[in-house]
């Protein structure tokens, strides 16, 4: 608490008397009034923007006589506080703000002021971390960790009304609580902290420093113990509540999450989340005994006493029965060896296993999806509860709680709970379900006889943030309904397995995503140009051609996410480097030549290489945060980073290297987070830009929230050639800045720059790490312009499965229609893919030069990413809008790369032009049968797909997809990919292996009449995705 006014005033006085005299018996002071006696300071925390709920570092106290029985006190506080400062057992004095507004704290003569703001209204900042035991039962009351918001939520538990909300540390993902404890704790996997809320005040009082990213915390039955699994340090932290102090840690598997107490809270199990397994197939195994997926300890010695091997892939939930004899584990087993795309294989399954609990022998195991008493798809499986005699599981993907017989584990019931749900308790008779992507919480009482819902508070992430995040986490659709991009790129990291993406024989381990607007290209060969089209592209490992508002969401979502933040459990406390760490620098910078590929502050040069450590192509990805990647090297062979860091020092030749600094090495990256403040990304300069268009804003993004204060943003200019002022608005929102020239400002085919100070500051007041020079090279003035309907014709080479390659030979014709809308220096063209999905790209017109950036194209029923439209407009009727172009383009994707594929854009055909005859790479036949009906043959290969429409119609881009811009008469597609149907085909009669798919494209089933003299087209696509056209009048 504050001191009285009487000690605050006679404080500085005592404090310079005995100062003096400790100084002169000691002989170390020479100026009484220095700040002497404040050791380290951690100068690397925010001061004048801190924000509430997050737990402040008081330097620490110096040794000497001098400082000698001094302690740091509270000496102002806003109205309103409750707190105090907390001195730690490990002797860093901290103190927990509660309250915004100004605090002063008086070491002797010394002071240290902090000004703590509200996190309402601040931008969010996506460390991407998810919820574990996210809702509990707290005095009568359920709480829930809201994850997103720095906040707790108080509901009642038969109504689920609010009944308040508690602020606390910076990303809390798990809280918990048992009876007669006077507070209940809360893991904040942002603040590296285990926080502790007074139940009575409803406030935060104090938060203990336990470790890297506490990631789930459990209670012991007594409320004396807390256990929080650590997550990038492979161990949990043991934390004595009365002290209030670590008291041991104990090694467990890699990534440590789910957890569970036996009922005598005598055993812990924990599970290591992202366990992967021993097979790296087709690259071999590595030791069955490292696969330490679940680890026995005894609470009281602190001891491990047996591992659980080879569990599963993914593991997410633990619950120990009520009697102590099961351990039932909730996980995810995947088979990288068989196709994701082969429905009738288990590429994934998603389980609930009944280990023995002594011997951790598996006594059960259900397949939610699979087993008989299945209702139907269930994916990602999580956290359990039992009550009445069942037990419930929540189902991430698919927003289910599902009721099993604890004994036989078939399905009882499932029920929808919305928000994602992975919390899931048993309270008083009924089960609560925490759904935090939703802000929800969902009470079910008996098998879902009686459910309600509930609101947890406001979501502060952007609406499309959360969008893409619901996107990522659930379910496909077709193949893809079984699994979710989250299966692979477990919560944004790496399942740590060896997976085939594309429609080749090309297997990488997944890598872990964030600063994906700064590190394009994309993928281990880099075959995505950057976010926005991966966002496009990527879809079919899930089954999935997206609509606009899911690769919008997707978009936002993967751009949002950021590495680990700067402060970890090898650091120091504030997140600035330890001494091995500086040494490890050193080498990292000087003879390790490790920042040649991997530069600072990025960590990486955002280079291709023609071969990398490992065979191959290899973007060379950020070594920021690798830490916690948990494998390492593109086909997962190392284990640890010390391996990794022994692999790439090897394949460089670098053996002069000592242990001793191989060791500060590697303990630099151990500590290599996103500390730095810097300009990740600007559109002005992104690779395949050839010009900026000469009135578009300029838009920059940094790696940090930037602080939103005009006087903050003066920092950022525009000059030109002659270091000029050009007039412009600068604007931020969260970390984008955008730059808007005045009108006329800019002109084409110049050079400008845009400048930014080295005041410039982050909302954590870290200043930009150098002052910055972005270069600007304006596009000359436009000839023509781009305005209205076109068609982009491409001739597309068709896979060749057998040599695993495209066959350049072979050729579809794909069309996608386009509409440009003029704009300064360009054009804005959206391509429409489908009814539903459009991708917009900023053009710039370069004289007559058309200019696009990177953008999706058709491959087959999906989407790749291609090099974009750059050739020469041309007007023919000189009314000085283009009329057509046309020039060669670069698809890629997962294991290929295609160059010189011809395309052209044009105008659209008038829709009643009748241009008979065939056309396309596949030769189709028309005859007519005795029936009157046309017979359409294309040889011997397999069909995909037959449409019988009106000329201008466009065939579906993908799965789920419809013909667009014409009628469809009659249509049919295989029934089971890859197993097509054998013509001919007799128009109206659906072939053995198709099904009839004329209504869902806008026809009648079964097929219209042809009418004589009307104009058709018949269109065969096969299984090869080879593609012919027969246009003609029917007679």
């Amino acid at each position: 608490m504050p001191r009285s006014p009487l000690s605050r005033a006679l404080a500085p006085w005592f404090a310079v008397l005995f100062g003096t005299l400790a100084a002169s018996s000691a002989g170390c002071v020479d100026d009484p009034m220095s700040s002497t006696c404040a050791a380290e300071r951690w100068d690397a925390q925010p001061r004048s923007r801190f924000i509430i709920g997050q737990t402040f570092y008081l330097p620490t106290v110096a040794e000497g006589a001098a400082c000698q029985g001094l302690a740091w006190e509270l000496e102002e506080a806003p109205s309103g506080n409750q707190n105090a400062v907390v001195a730690g057992q490990d002797g860093i004095a901290r103190f927990t703000p509660h309250v915004p507004g100004t605090y002063s704290f008086a070491l002797g003569g010394e002071r240290e002021t902090l000004n703590v703001i509200a996190a309402d209204g601040l931008p969010h900042h996506n460390l991407n971390y998810f919820p574990a035991s996210s809702i509990a039962a707290v005095n009568g009351e359920l709480w829930t960790a809201n994850v997103y918001s720095p906040t707790l939520t108080r509901l009642k538990p038969g109504t689920l009304e609010t009944l308040g909300q508690i602020n606390v540390g910076s990303w809390p993902v798990a809280v918990a609580w048992s009876k007669g404890m006077a507070h209940a704790v809360v893991a904040q996997r942002g603040s590296d902290t285990l926080g502790l809320v007074d139940i009575e005040s409803g406030r935060i009082e104090d938060a203990i420093w336990v470790g890297d990213e506490p990631s789930n915390v459990r209670v012991s039955p007594d409320g004396k113990t807390a256990f929080v699994a650590l997550a990038t340090e492979r161990a949990v932290a043991i934390v004595d509540l009365d002290s209030r102090s670590v008291r041991a840690r104990v090694e467990t598997g890699w990534d440590p999450v789910a957890m569970a107490l036996s009922p005598d809270g005598a055993t812990l199990f924990v599970a290591s989340h992202r366990s992967g397994h021993p097979s790296r197939f087709p690259f071999g195994e590595d030791p069955v005994e490292e696969e330490k997926d679940i680890t026995v300890v005894d609470t009281k010695s602190a001891a491990v006493v047996g591992h659980f091997l080879d569990v599963a892939a993914t593991l997410n939930g633990l619950l120990v029965s009520e009697d102590g004899a099961r351990l039932y584990v909730a996980a995810t087993r995947s088979d990288p060896s068989v196709s994701l795309v082969d429905e009738t294989k288990a590429s994934f399954s998603h389980l609930v296993i009944a280990l023995d609990a002594i011997t951790g022998e598996e006594v059960a195991a259900a397949d939610l999806t699979r087993q008989a008493s299945s209702k139907g798809y269930a994916v990602t499986t999580h956290a359990m509860a039992l009550e009445g005699g069942r037990l419930w599981v929540a189902v991430e993907g698919s927003d289910l709680a599902v009721a099993l017989d604890p004994m036989s584990l078939e399905e009882l019931a499932r029920v929808e709970v919305p928000g994602r749900p992975r919390g899931l308790i048993a309270e008083g008779g009924a089960v609560f379900a925490h759904g935090a992507q939703g802000m929800s919480a969902t009470r079910i009482e008996g098998l879902g006889e009686k459910v309600t819902h509930g609101s947890t508070g406001k979501d502060p992430r952007p609406e499309l943030e959360a969008r893409g995040l619901r996107y990522y986490t659930g379910a496909g659709e077709g193949y893809g309904r079984n699994h979710t991009c989250n299966s692979c790129h477990a919560d944004g990291l790496s399942d740590t397995l060896v997976w085939k993406a594309g429609p080749f024989e090309f297997r990488a381990v997944t890598r872990p995503q964030f600063w994906l607007e700064g590190t394009d290209r994309l993928g281990w060969s880099g075959y995505v140009a950057n976010v926005k089209n991966f966002a496009w592209a990527v879809n079919n490992t899930i089954g999935v051609f997206p609509n606009t508002d899911q690769a919008e969401g997707l978009h936002a979502y993967l751009s949002s996410l950021m590495p680990p933040p700067a402060a970890n459990g090898k650091t120091k406390r504030d997140g600035s480097l330890s001494d091995q760490a500086m040494r490890g620098k050193s080498i990292y910078e000087g003879k390790g030549a490790c920042a040649s590929c991997h530069a600072l502050p990025l960590g990486t040069n955002r280079e291709i290489l023609e071969e990398g450590v490992t065979p191959d192509t290899t973007d060379v990805p950020s070594l920021v945060g690798s830490y916690r990647h948990g494998v390492w090297l593109k086909q997962g062979e190392a284990r640890d980073l010390r391996a990794a860091v022994d692999a790439v020092v090897s394949s460089l030749g670098l053996s002069a290297l000592s242990e001793e600094e191989s060791n500060d090495l590697v303990r630099y990256l151990e500590e290599l987070t996103a500390r730095d403040f810097f300009l990740l990304a600007s559109d002005a300069t992104a690779k395949n830009s050839a010009g900026h268009a000469f009135g578009a804003p300029i838009r920059l993004t940094f790696s940090q929230p930037v602080w939103n204060d005009a006087k903050n943003l003066e920092a950022i200019a525009v000059k030109d050639a002659d270091d000029n002022a050009i007039a412009a608005s600068v604007k931020a929102d969260g970390r984008y800045v955008t730059i808007t020239p005045a009108e006329g400002a800019i002109k084409p085919g110049a050079a400008y720059s845009v400048t930014i100070g080295e005041a410039f500051e982050a909302l954590d007041e870290k200043r930009i790490n150098e002052a910055t020079v972005v270069p600007i090279k304006t596009a000359n003035a436009a000839a023509t312009k781009l305005d209205g309907a076109y068609v982009w014709a491409i001739q597309m080479p068709v896979p060749d499965i057998a040599n695993q390659s495209f066959d350049p030979d072979k050729t579809v014709l794909v069309t996608v229609n386009i509409e440009a809308t003029p704009s300064a220096g360009g054009a804005t063209m959206r391509l429409n893919f489908s009814d539903d999905l459009t991708f917009d790209a900023a053009a710039v017109i370069d004289g007559s030069m058309l200019i696009t950036p990177p953008v999706p194209i058709p491959a087959g029923t999906n989407l790749a990413d291609s090099t974009g439209l750059t050739g020469a407009l041309v007007d023919d009727d000189g009314d000085g809008i283009a009329d057509r172009a046309s020039g060669t383009l670069i698809m890629s994707g997962p294991g290929f790369e295609v160059k010189d594929i011809a395309w052209e854009l044009k105008r659209p055909a008038a829709p009643d032009v009748c241009e008979e005859g065939p056309s396309g790479a596949l030769a189709v036949a028309i005859t007519k049968g005795m029936d009157g009906n046309p017979i359409i043959d294309w040889g011997a290969t397999e069909g995909l797909g037959l449409y019988v429409t009106s000329p201008s119609a466009e065939l579906p881009a993908g799965p789920g997809q419809t013909v667009k811009n014409g009628d469809t008469y009659w249509s049919i597609q295989l029934a089971s990919f890859p197993k097509g149907f054998l013509g001919p085909v007799t128009y109206g009669v659906v072939p053995d292996g198709a099904a009839d798919t004329t209504e869902q494209n806008g026809g009648m089933p079964g097929g219209a009449p042809l009418k004589a003299g009307d104009c058709y087209k018949f269109s065969v696509i096969t299984t090869s995705f080879e593609q012919g056209q027969f246009i003609m009048k029917w007679q």
